[in-house]
C-alpha cells in the first residue's frame, strides 16, 4: 500500500513538472512571436526573406546588430602601452569637466594620437548610452557621406540610418547629439569643414563628449562655428627611458635591451626622438632572438649597419615611417614652407630661433613659415638660447623632388650657404 502511494506521488509530481514545462513552452513561444511581430512593424510589415542571400552575411549583420546594442566594440591597441598612464591623465580629467564638451588630441605623424584615443574609448565606452570610433578619416576616399552613415548607425544602436546627402546627415546627428549621452571618437581630422559636417554645429548633450586627433596645433579653424567648446592637448612624445623600454619590447621581446645591445639600443632610441611610430618599426626591424647566440653576434653588426645608413646625408627610413610622416610635409600650404622645413631639418637644429629669421626671412619668410611648421607640429621652439628642435630624422624632405635642382644636387639658398661658409 505504502508502495503505491510513493508511486501515486511520482505521478503527480512528473504530471505538475510537464504542466510547468508546457507553461514555460508557452511564454517562451509567445515572446518569439511578438519579437518577431516587432521586428516586421520595424521592417514595414515585412519579414526577413533568406532565400536570396548569404546566411553567412545575415548571421554577420545579427551579431554586429547585437554588439552596438550591447555596446561591446572595442578598438585594438597596441601590445606594449609604454608610458601610456601618463600620457591619458589629462584627458580622464577632461572627461570629468562639464565645461569642455570637446578635446584635440595634437601631434605629428606617428606620435601616438590615435592609441591614445583608442585607449580612452575602451575604458570609457560603457559610461555612455551610445559610442563610435571613426579612425583615418583623412584617409577616408568614400567621402563624407559614408562616414556620417556609420557614425548615425553607431550612436543609434545599430539601426541603418538613410540619408541621401550630407546636409540630410548633418541634421539627423544634430537630433541625436542633443538627446543621447554619446562618446565619440573621430580619429585624423586635418580639413576644417569635417567635423561641422559629421557632427553639425548646434550644441550637444551635457554629458556627451567628443574626441578628435589632428596634426594641427590651432584647431580654431576646424571648429569655425561650432557651438560647443574645445580644450587643446598637445601630445607628449616619450622620454629617453620610455623610448628604450619600447623599442626593447619590439627588438628583443623584453622590457630592457638584450645583453651586449645596450648602447646600440639607446642610440637607436635617442634617434627616433620618442616617436613611437619609428621606435616601434625599427624595433621590429631589427628584432633578436635569444635563442640562437650566433644570430645574436650577427645581428650586432646590422644594428651598427643600420644605424649608420639612418645617419647618412641620405637618411634611409623605412618606408611605414616614411608613408606617415610623408603626410605631414605634403600637408604644408606652400612651397616656401617646404623649402624652410628642409633647411631647418638639415642644418638648423639646436640653433637660436632669431638667428633662423634673420637669415631665411628674405627668401623664405621664415617669420610666418616657422608659425606654420609649430601649427603642423613639425617644429618645436623652446625657451631655451638653442630654441628649434626638428625631427630631422624623421624629414622627407631631402628625398622630396621639390628640394632637389635638376642635376639631383640638394639646392641651398645662398644665405644659408654663406652662414656655413663661416668659422664656427
Amino acid at each position: 500500500m505504502a508502495d503505491e502511494s510513493v508511486a501515486m506521488v511520482l505521478i503527480r509530481r512528473k504530471r505538475e513538472r510537464g504542466m510547468a514545462d508546457d507553461s514555460d513552452r508557452e511564454e517562451k513561444k509567445e515572446r518569439i512571436e511578438k519579437d518577431a511581430d516587432r521586428m516586421k512593424e520595424e521592417r514595414g510589415g515585412v519579414g526577413e526573406d533568406l532565400s536570396s542571400r548569404s546566411e553567412t552575411n545575415f548571421i554577420a549583420e545579427v551579431v554586429e546588430t547585437v554588439e552596438c546594442k550591447l555596446n561591446l566594440r572595442q578598438q585594438s591597441t597596441p601590445a606594449h602601452l609604454t608610458g601610456m598612464e601618463a600620457r591619458v591623465e589629462v584627458i580622464n580629467l577632461w572627461l570629468k569637466n562639464e565645461q569642455y564638451n570637446a578635446i584635440a588630441i595634437c601631434g605629428m605623424g606617428g606620435s601616438g594620437k590615435t592609441t591614445v584615443a583608442q585607449y580612452i574609448y575602451n575604458l570609457n565606452k560603457k559610461d555612455f548610452e551610445s559610442s563610435s570610433f571613426i579612425p583615418e578619416i583623412g584617409k577616408q576616399a568614400d567621402g563624407l557621406l559614408v562616414v556620417q552613415k556609420q557614425l548615425l548607425k553607431d550612436v543609434s544602436g545599430g539601426k541603418k540610418i538613410r540619408i541621401s546627402n550630407t546636409y540630410e546627415g548633418t541634421h539627423k546627428m544634430e537630433l541625436v547629439l542633443q538627446m543621447k549621452r554619446v562618446l565619440i571618437v573621430l580619429d585624423d581630422i586635418d580639413k576644417n569643414e569635417q567635423l561641422s559636417i559629421l557632427l553639425g554645429t548646434k550644441a550637444l548633450h551635457t554629458k556627451s563628449k567628443i574626441l578628435i586627433t589632428t596634426r594641427l596645433l590651432d584647431i580654431t579653424p576646424l571648429f569655425g562655428s561650432i557651438s560647443w567648446r574645445c580644450q587643446v592637448h598637445k601630445i607628449k612624445l616619450l622620454d629617453d627611458l620610455e623610448s628604450l623600454e619600447l623599442l626593447s619590447w619590439y627588438a628583443f621581446r623584453t622590457k630592457t635591451p638584450m645583453k651586449g645591445f645596450k648602447e646600440l639600443a639607446k642610440q637607436l632610441a635617442q634617434y627616433c626622438g620618442g616617436n613611437p611610430l619609428a621606435l616601434k618599426v625599427l624595433g621590429s626591424s631589427l628584432f633578436v632572438s635569444d635563442e640562437d647566440p650566433w644570430r645574436r653576434d650577427t645581428m650586432k653588426d646590422i644594428w651598427r649597419s643600420r644605424m649608420n645608413s639612418l645617419n647618412s646625408s641620405k637618411g634611409d627610413l623605412d618606408c611605414n615611417i616614411q608613408s606617415v610622416l610623408r603626410r605631414s610635409f605634403d600637408s604644408l600650404p606652400l612651397r616656401s614652407h617646404k623649402e624652410l622645413s628642409f633647411h631647418i631639418a638639415c642644418f638648423f637644429v639646436g640653433e637660436d630661433n632669431f638667428v633662423i629669421k634673420l637669415i631665411m626671412e628674405d627668401e623664405l619668410y621664415a617669420k610666418s613659415g616657422i608659425l606654420t611648421l609649430i601649427d603642423r607640429c613639425l617644429l618645436t621652439v623652446s625657451d631655451a638660447p638653442t630654441a628649434s628642435r626638428y625631427g630631422k630624422k624623421y624629414m622627407l624632405v631631402s628625398e622630396s623632388s621639390d628640394t632637389q635642382d635638376h642635376s639631383g644636387r640638394t639646392g641651398l639658398l645662398p644665405h644659408t650657404q654663406s652662414y656655413f661658409d663661416q668659422p664656427q
